[in-house]
This record gives structure tokens, C-alpha cells and sequence, in this order.
């Protein structure tokens, strides 16, 4: 029997083989996407009855760590997350929270000529300099959002060579250029993956998206950044926090306008 097993204790056997479980993928014996031992070989593996493993399994399941797969198994998960619409570090800082670990690609990063809406969400005139950046964010290898990132490239000069791949935006803002976090204010709408959305992002053509645009202040109120990202409807869930009639909503009728 293993030794993490004790018939004797206080906490049920199925209970013991969830945490052993949990513990595994935690240190990546089984890694995201793994597919787990059969039933017959955690049986003999804990020296437990199958309905233990099937009731320790169907647990993980519940609660997203494990998913089945018709006809070829269980597998571990691909871990969604709910994130907070009221988050201001981005994507880098709360999966460095949640103890995960993400990477950031850059894409393309190149001074622009900010359009309507860029000049609009940055407090600019259109067609002034901004710093554009595009980058790929992933958890632990595996793709989770694609970031467009636009600001004053007045305001923050040196921009272009200071950020790099894995450097958080939000840190060269407190550190570097000493901008004091104020409000923000987001929009979210959803879409489907088109084809390079599905390339990139790793799932398929017509997959559930999430658009998330954002304008943050900084404290004085003034615009620090304007920022869009297409995110994996399957790996997100976003919460909202509302507190008497702060929150608003606002939708596009659907069908032609009388």
C-alpha cells in the first residue's frame, strides 16, 4: 500500500489519494495535458478498491483539475482561472499570485500613429507618436491571451527598449517610471477564434474568445494605457464586483434600428 494511505486516519481513503494526486500535479509528476494511470493501476499503485479511485477521481474532475475524455481516458486539466475585472497587474501578476508560471512573446513592438480610439483612451491627439506592443501570453507553456498594448510614447520614452520578453509593464511603470495606480475601465465583449487567433492561441477555428479592453488611469487621473486582449474563453472566467449602482452595462440591440 503506499504510505501516504492510512486506512487508520481520520480522513477517508479517497480523500488521501486526492491530495497524493493533487500533490503530483502540483510538482509536475503529472503535467497539464498528462493523461493519468488507468483505474486498474491506481488500484494496485495505493492498494485502494476501485471505488475509491473512481469516487477520488470523479472529486478531481468536480473540481476542474482532471477532465475525461470519451474513449481514451482522464487527463489532467488545463487550469482556467477566474480573474478579477478589477486586477491591475495583467495577466504576469495574477498567475504569479496563483503560484503559475507565465511567459510573455512579443509579436511586434513598433512606434505607431495613434488612430481615433488609441488618441481617444490615451488623452492624445490622433495621429501622435505611440509605442505599440502585441504580445503572446502563456501559462506554463500553454497559450492564454494575446495583448495588444498601446501608449503615449511622449509619456513614456525608452520604452521600446526597455521591454522585453517575460518584462512586466506593470513593474517598469511602478519602478521605472513611477506611475501611481488610479481606476480603470474595462469593456468585454466576446468573439470566435479567427484563423491566426486560433494558430496563435492553439485551440480551434470558431473557439469561444473573450475581448477585454481596458484604459487605466494612473492617480491623478490622467490616461496611463490603453490595451485590448483576446483571451481564451475556455481558460478564463472574469468576475465582476459591483457596489450599489457603480457598475453599468450597455448593449447593441440586435436586427436593424427603427
Amino acid at each position: 500500500m503506499n504510505k501516504l494511505l492510512q486506512a487508520n486516519q481520520p480522513k477517508p481513503l479517497y480523500l488521501q489519494l486526492q491530495d497524493d494526486i493533487k500533490q503530483n500535479i502540483r510538482f509536475k509528476e503529472y503535467a497539464v495535458g498528462d493523461q493519468m494511470p488507468s483505474e486498474e493501476e491506481l488500484c494496485i499503485q495505493y492498494g485502494v478498491s476501485r471505488i475509491t479511485v473512481r469516487r477520488a477521481i470523479q472529486g478531481l474532475v468536480d473540481a476542474g483539475l482532471l477532465e475525461k475524455h470519451r474513449g481514451k481516458g482522464t487527463f489532467v486539466a488545463v487550469p482556467k482561472h477566474v480573474v478579477s475585472t478589477n486586477n491591475h497587474g495583467g495577466f504576469s501578476k495574477y498567475l504569479e499570485k496563483e503560484g503559475r508560471r507565465s511567459q510573455q512573446k512579443i509579436l511586434e513592438k513598433a512606434y505607431r500613429h495613434a488612430d481615433a480610439r488609441q488618441a481617444a483612451m490615451l488623452g492624445i491627439n490622433e495621429g501622435d507618436r505611440i509605442v505599440f506592443i502585441r504580445r503572446l501570453v502563456s501559462e506554463d507553456g500553454f497559450p492564454l491571451a494575446i495583448d495588444e498594448l498601446s501608449v503615449s510614447a511622449e509619456r513614456f520614452p525608452d520604452l521600446m527598449e526597455l521591454f522585453e520578453n517575460d518584462v512586466s509593464f506593470y513593474d517598469l511603470l511602478a519602478n521605472h517610471y513611477h506611475v501611481e495606480y488610479g481606476s480603470s475601465g474595462i469593456t468585454l465583449d466576446v468573439s470566435t477564434a479567427k484563423v491566426e487567433e486560433a494558430h496563435l492561441l492553439c485551440c480551434a477555428t470558431g473557439n469561444p474568445l473573450f475581448i477585454l479592453r481596458k484604459q487605466m488611469m494612473d492617480a491623478q487621473k490622467v490616461p496611463v494605457h490603453y490595451s485590448k486582449s483576446v483571451v481564451r474563453g475556455d481558460r478564463v472566467t472574469y468576475m465582476f464586483k459591483t457596489e450599489s449602482n457603480i457598475m453599468t452595462m450597455a448593449y447593441q440591440p440586435m436586427g436593424p434600428k427603427n
